[in-house]
């Protein structure tokens, strides 16, 4: 086992468990532009959503009084559906257009967030759940980012009320990443030669959610988000390019 990468590991996990205690999410996000340097896409989404699953359990406890599990139920139902689709269409086959596509995935990803996010306003209702569990759960499945449809989503339920937002993101993503771990599990992707990777991930992403919970009120996190969106948008063109 090479310590470097293992190092890289833990640092790009901390600076997403950063990234997710300020904004509610992205920790997948800031992973995923680094470990497919080291890891193929498929088996470097299943470690970016278990390494996420520690973290997202203390943000669960910290905002359990506000969480409303009866605004997940509708687009986890697609999210399910379309997460098992992706992993189980990919699983053994010949996934080497896959880094192309995940280029271009990140950079979709970078232009919507600098250009549309907050702009885009939805109605939480069936349609929109469909649409956005679907989107999130074929995501996941296929690159390990799954987040940014249900923030959407989760916006349009809870209104101005943060806590029940992070509250009830953080259940969603929690048992979306137990379901598509299991999924990945049956069908060989998710192995013990991971578990180095993902307890290193695990290590970085607490420490850098404890980082963040410091540093939260001390940093213009406008800046900071259109930052890591731009490193997205160039993760995304060197995949491509690469």
């Amino acid at each position: 086992m090479n310590w470097a990468i293992l190092l890289l590991m833990c640092a790009c996990a901390a600076a997403g468990g950063l990234v997710q205690s300020v904004t509610g999410f992205g920790a997948g996000i800031v992973m995923m532009v680094f470990i497919p340097a080291f890891l193929p896409i498929l088996q470097g989404a299943a470690v970016s959503s278990l390494v996420g699953i520690p973290m997202q359990a203390v943000l669960i406890y910290r905002y359990r009084k506000s969480i409303r599990l009866d605004y997940m139920w509708k687009p986890l139902i697609f999210y399910l559906l379309t997460s098992a689709l992706a992993i189980s269409l990919a699983s053994g086959k010949d996934m080497s257009g896959l880094k192309t596509g995940f280029g271009v995935f990140l950079i979709l990803l970078s232009l919507y967030f600098l250009l549309v996010s907050g702009k885009l306003k939805l109605k939480a209702g069936w349609t929109s759940a469909a649409v956005c569990g679907g989107i999130s759960g074929a995501a996941s499945g296929l690159f390990g980012i799954g987040g940014p449809p249900m923030v959407l989503y989760f916006l349009a339920l809870t209104g101005d009320d943060k806590y029940v937002y992070l509250g009830t993101l953080q259940t969603f993503f929690m048992t979306t990443s137990l379901y598509t771990a299991t999924v990945r599990l049956a069908n060989g992707i998710l192995t013990a030669d991971l578990l180095p990777y993902v307890l290193a991930g695990i290590a970085g992403s607490l420490t850098g959610q404890r980082i963040g919970s410091l540093i939260i009120e001390k940093i213009n996190t406008e800046t900071m988000k259109k930052l890591v969106y731009l490193f997205l948008g160039i993760a995304g063109l060197i995949n491509v390019l690469g």
